[in-house]
């Protein structure tokens, strides 16, 4: 499938604030667990999260804080995008939406697992934001 790897407003060499993450493709179960369970993997907060199936094909965009080493985590969101047989964009830029209206929820907050063996089921666990 295509992939892109646009850069919207950062320099090569500079490290981005944040990834938007958008996988385009067939549903099926287990697309969204594969994207955080390698999100999960490396850390860091979802920060804006929107899912649309029609005619049975998924749009999934994340909007995530980028790890230090972000190119890693493209990589690995490159390889499970393959392997779901789904197209890929991986965008660099900075901030978050603009901001959020009352009743929606607060970002959510993605550990990495603290073991070697990881479980999607058992690791990834949601902790709420500090209060703002």
């Amino acid at each position: 499938m295509p992939v892109s790897l646009d850069v919207l407003d950062a320099s090569a060499d500079e490290a981005p604030k944040t990834l938007l993450i958008t996988l385009t493709g067939r549903d099926r179960p287990g697309v969204t667990s594969t994207v955080f369970s390698t999100l999960a993997t490396f850390g860091g907060a979802v920060l804006d999260i929107e899912q649309i199936v029609l005619r049975r094909r998924l749009v999934l965009g994340v909007l995530v804080t980028a790890p230090r080493d972000w190119k890693r985590l493209r990589d690995a969101i490159v390889r499970a995008a393959d392997e779901l047989d789904m197209s890929v964009e991986v965008d660099r830029g900075s901030g978050d939406n603009q901001a959020r209206k009352d009743g929606q929820a607060p970002p959510a907050r993605f550990s990495p697992p603290s073991e070697d063996s990881f479980s999607p089921r058992r690791d990834c666990r949601y902790s709420p934001p500090a209060s703002r």
